[in-house]
């Protein structure tokens, strides 16, 4: 320390007589001998001194030991400058970084440090009376008014203007120290153990008493961890008893979103140029052709099989391009409800093959298939024809509002039809027209009544809230014509009597779905867990486990396209999941 704090005093007594960047030879060059006890360094700008005469003196200054050899000196008398602008400054505690200055005060010139408004003196500096700035003492600044010291608090911008115990809760964003009737939290860290920090507590979690709240403490390897976006907080949950960070949209983030939503849907209303016009009519095409291919597939009041005998393509085509009410209001985007949104639940009855009658391909009624083969299966190119992929095009094309317009032909067609004019007044399908988000409804000023329509086969419920299923992984590309089946029972010879799992290629939530290529529990309409001893796998292969999660150890066999009426030893009643793949070999199931 002593040697690098007189390298440093050397090189400011030889500025004046070494060029800025310079190898200093130790030898004496001019001047005469320079005596060690009698020399001070207040005595350096009467004379003119060789380099061994500052190194002596300086080392004598500072009680040090004379350095040998030959130093390299540099000197930048360029000042200081911060890359911060506008209203930020350097960060005290990160000098790569800036930080905005509170209110009421601005930056320096150099946007080093911010100053009063007021006094112009610093955040740690407070005025005298005669106007001077003076600094506080080591861990105080300067208290609100700028005339006297505190303590400083290292919580006080956390704390903002919350009762005791209590911080500014980072989740909702927009508020400091100054801000008003915060929200606030129950400081968590403060509970946990040296070392831990606290998972963030769930969204509109209600406390009864702060008090006794015990918050989820974890070890914390990054405890300064923050987020460089304001728009953003540190939320921490814990992962292998360790808190992960990541950085989320704060409430008031999100907020602001709606907000700016609100004022496009609103800046939106009366405009009727072309383009706003061929955008509404193609989603409300969209929905309707969507509506329709639901309600036929459940089999609704006026969709049933009787009523599609000898519809026509012209037909259908006009009534997909008639909005029956304009007080229902156009769906939001390209009128698309996405197939995680929608949940298919069946109404089971007694079938002779096991199935309940909306397991068709794609989950689509065989009355519907029918309908579609003998509409679309012939057709051209043009209309989306050739077979099952002229069918699935023709299922597509309605769910997405991909058929063009129709024509005045098919307008004409839909309004003469009887059956079409019955399907238009059915108030399933007016339910299904209406569904929408929330908020939409809500700046519509209509009623947040979102219903399920039902029909013979099974009940549709839409929720705009549903978040899309994690496990549900996308069939292979080329399979549209294949699925695997799983049929179970916990007696013996019986699973062809019961209602299978299978794949789907959608992404819709339904009781009877089998994950692809994921684990999954012998759950259905009843808890089967090692319960199940006649099995049955066709259109591909299944690994089964007597482990809970497919845990690679716990495999017990591998079944393809066959059935075994009665499982064998140890298989017996002892399967706790499964795994399902195309594959014939089960290549990649946990432990094959």
């Amino acid at each position: 320390m002593k040697l690098a704090l007189l390298a440093v005093s050397v090189a400011l007594c030889s500025a004046k007589a070494i060029p800025p960047s310079f190898d200093v030879n130790p030898q004496p060059r001019r001047g005469d001998a320079l005596s060690w006890e009698t020399f001070s360094l207040e005595g350096r700008q009467q004379k003119e001194m060789t380099f061994e005469q500052v190194k002596a003196a300086v080392a004598k200054e500072y009680n040090a030991q004379v350095p040998d050899g030959t130093l390299k000196l540099k000197w930048d008398f360029k000042p200081e400058c911060s890359k911060c602008k506008d209203k930020q400054v350097q960060d005290e505690k990160d000098k790569a970084k800036c930080r905005d200055c509170k209110k009421g005060t601005k930056p320096n010139p150099n946007h080093t440090k911010c100053i009063r408004d007021d006094t112009g003196c610093a955040e740690d500096e407070i005025q005298t009376p005669d106007k001077q700035c003076q600094k506080c003492d080591a861990n105080k600044v300067a208290d609100d008014t700028g005339k006297a010291c505190k303590d400083k608090d290292a919580n006080s911008d956390k704390k903002g203007k919350c009762p005791d115990g209590q911080i500014l809760d980072p989740a909702q964003g927009g508020q400091d120290a100054n801000t008003e009737k915060p929200k606030c939290i129950g400081d968590d860290d403060k509970k946990c153990p040296e070392g831990e920090t606290a998972e963030t507590r769930r969204a509109n979690r209600k406390v009864d008493n702060e008090a006794d709240y015990e918050p989820s403490c974890a070890p914390d390897d990054d405890p300064n961890h923050k987020c460089d976006d304001k728009n953003t907080y540190d939320h921490r949950h814990a992962v292998d008893g360790k808190i992960k960070h990541t950085c989320r949209s704060t409430r008031k983030t999100q907020e602001d979103k709606q907000k700016k939503y609100k004022e496009r849907v609103d800046s939106a209303k009366g405009k009727k140029d072309v383009n706003d016009k061929d955008k509404r009519n193609k989603a409300r095409r969209t929905r309707a052709g969507w509506c329709w291919l639901m309600l036929a597939s459940i089999e609704a009041p006026a969709f049933t099989t009787e009523e599609l005998q000898d519809l026509t393509q012209d037909e259908l085509d006009g009534m997909i391009d008639t909005w029956p009410d304009e007080n229902i209001l156009t769906p939001p985007d390209e009128g698309e409800i996405p197939d995680h949104k929608v949940k298919i639940s069946p109404i089971l009855r007694v079938s002779t093959v096991g199935e309940s009658s909306a397991a068709g391909f794609g989950g689509i009624a065989s009355a519907v298939i029918r309908f579609f083969a003998k509409l679309f299966g012939k057709a051209g190119k043009g209309s989306g024809g050739g077979g099952s992929s002229g069918i699935r095009s023709a299922v597509k094309e309605l769910k997405t509002g991909g058929r063009s317009a129709a024509s005045g032909k098919a307008i004409q067609s839909a309004k003469s039809s009887t059956k079409v004019q019955k399907m238009l007044k059915e108030p399933r399908y007016l339910d299904c027209l209406s569904t929408a988000p929330a908020i939409m409804l809500s700046h519509a000023g209509l009623p947040q009544n979102n219903k399920a329509f039902d029909g013979s086969s099974a009940e549709v419920d839409v929720d705009w809230s549903r978040k899309p299923d994690p496990k549900l992984k996308p069939l292979p590309e080329g399979t549209e014509d294949q699925r695997i089946t799983l049929h179970f029972s916990d007696e013996t010879d019986k699973s062809h009597s019961a209602i299978p799992l299978q794949t789907y290629h959608d992404s819709y939530i339904r009781a009877f779905r089998l994950y692809y290529e994921a684990c999954q529990k012998p759950k259905a309409l009843y808890d089967l867990d090692n319960k199940i001893t006649d099995v049955n796998t066709q259109g591909g292969c299944c690994a089964f486990y007597d482990g809970g999660n497919c845990e690679a150890d716990t495999i017990m066999f591998a079944m393809t396209n066959r059935q075994d009426g009665k499982l064998r030893g140890d298989h017996d009643n002892a399967i706790s999941s499964f795994w399902c793949t195309f594959d014939l070999g089960c290549n990649g199931a946990p432990g094959m």
